[in-house]
């Protein structure tokens, strides 16, 4: 595989393993957010820089190729938020219904830090969505390559399963 303008292009396993160190590098980021004294400088360096990392890899990446990532990375932000809500600064583990609240929007009682596994089919086909029209004008002297743009009979994203099925 090959990396075109950052995200990575090649079989799914080049891609997996292409996201598995991306996540392994922005661990080394949550580590260092988790060590620091002040909770409020924790959520908004969390909130701010740490959580939209990966937001450029879910809109680019092909959201079966960047799942096991992401879940990784959500993992990674969930000991963040426990390690900031802990009076002794130490990680417990945070119920399902805490996490859930802490992923809510800040309107809506949350702390506003988005889970990436969640928003991964969203992102991918909302980039895909935009795109598109630019794609077929770049790719129209291939048309083999435009064959399978149009199809989303096949298409796996739940998203597109139900915009289909509608």
């Amino acid at each position: 595989g090959i990396e075109v303008l950052g995200p990575p292009v090649g079989t799914h396993e080049y891609c997996r393993d292409f996201m598995d160190n991306t996540v392994a590098k922005y661990d080394t980021m949550h580590s260092m957010v988790r060590e620091m004294e002040d909770a409020q400088c924790q959520y908004l360096l969390l909130r701010y820089c740490c959580c939209n990392n990966l937001n450029h890899w879910l809109r680019t990446v092909r959201p079966e190729d960047v799942a096991e990532a992401a879940e990784r990375f959500d993992v990674a932000v969930e000991d963040s938020i426990s390690t900031m809500l802990s009076p002794q600064n130490q990680s417990f583990e945070m119920t399902g219904r805490a996490t859930l609240q802490s992923r809510q929007l800040v309107k809506k009682g949350g702390l506003g830090l988005l889970s990436a596994k969640r928003t991964s089919d969203p992102a991918w086909l909302g980039s895909w969505s935009l795109t598109k029209k630019t794609i077929k004008t770049v790719l129209s002297g291939y048309p083999e390559l435009l064959d399978n743009l149009d199809s989303v009979a096949t298409s796996v994203l739940p998203g597109v399963m139900s915009i289909s099925a509608s």
